[in-house]
């Protein structure tokens, strides 16, 4: 049940990290559990220097990822059954 929860509210979840923490789609996609600490999102990958940093977790974002913590099988946040384990852009498209 508890991973039913987990996998029918993915989108809602990408979505809510996307717009409160803006982030870009890839890295979202990217996020490990070991990137969410002290209260923010750190982002270790980019195309530039400036692309790695930390990002500060709204309240919504951290209740989320909370939730999620608690059925997580994955070191990924958004999991996926794809080649990677983590959600992609073709599978949003699915």
């Amino acid at each position: 049940m508890a991973a039913t929860f987990a996998k029918s509210y993915l989108l809602r979840d990408v979505a809510t990290v996307l717009l409160d923490c803006a982030l870009r789609p890839e890295e979202c996609f990217r996020l490990r559990w070991d990137e969410l600490r002290d209260g923010s999102l750190h982002i270790r990958f980019g195309k530039t220097e400036n692309a790695r940093r930390s990002i500060p977790m709204t309240q919504r974002v951290a209740a989320q990822h909370d939730r999620r913590k608690t059925v997580a099988e994955s070191e990924w946040i958004f999991p996926a059954p794809t080649a990677t384990g983590r959600i992609e852009k073709s599978t949003l498209k699915k």
